[in-house]
């Protein structure tokens, strides 16, 4: 119960930002109601949504993660102590027991992979990177939700209640980007 607990907080914010960022974008909010629209028109896409079809929207892909990317829900650092051990990283000895952390918002805000407009909402950056950058990009992004043992058990499911959020809200007739 505690790790629902948990997510809900941080899978509103990500809900509530992406949606703001959609609204305040108009060329955004067009070109995945487009999206969404083909799809439907297509019959690639029911109502009420599934996260089958979802994932096959790139579109929605992109802005999704764009969302986490430029406002990731938990902004503070994500901390791993080293073991008993002891650990070397980049050649430099970490002694036992010492804390370690990376931001969430600094790694994915990186500038030297996601560009001098890191700091933008664009949804385009995920589809005009090529394979390798995009895959480098995701594995960056993802680090919002922690990794290894430590990464969020919950990551799949945020990522379906976002995708679906966003698709159900764009069809509503009382809500429009």
């Amino acid at each position: 119960m505690f790790p629902l607990i948990a997510g809900s907080d941080t899978t509103a914010n990500a809900i509530k930002m992406t949606v703001s960022h959609i609204a305040a974008n108009p060329t955004v909010a067009s070109e995945l109601q487009n999206e969404l629209d083909r799809a439907a028109a297509e019959g690639l896409i029911s109502q009420p949504s599934t996260d089958e079809e979802a994932t096959k929207l790139p579109y929605l892909d992109a802005v999704v993660t764009e969302g986490l990317r430029v406002n990731p829900p938990f902004g503070g650092l994500i901390m791993k102590q080293v073991g008993p051990k002891g650990d070397t990283f980049n050649g430099q000895f970490i002694p036992p027991g010492t804390r370690i952390g990376h931001s969430t918002w600094a790694v994915a805000h990186d500038v030297s992979l996601f560009g001098t407009d890191a700091d933008v909402f664009r949804p385009e950056r995920w589809l005009e990177a090529d394979r390798k950058t995009r895959s480098l990009m995701r594995k960056q992004t993802d680090l919002v939700f922690g990794a290894g043992r430590w990464g969020c058990p919950a990551r799949t499911v945020a990522f379906i209640e976002l995708k679906k959020v966003i698709v159900e809200v764009s069809r509503s007739p009382f809500f429009s980007f």
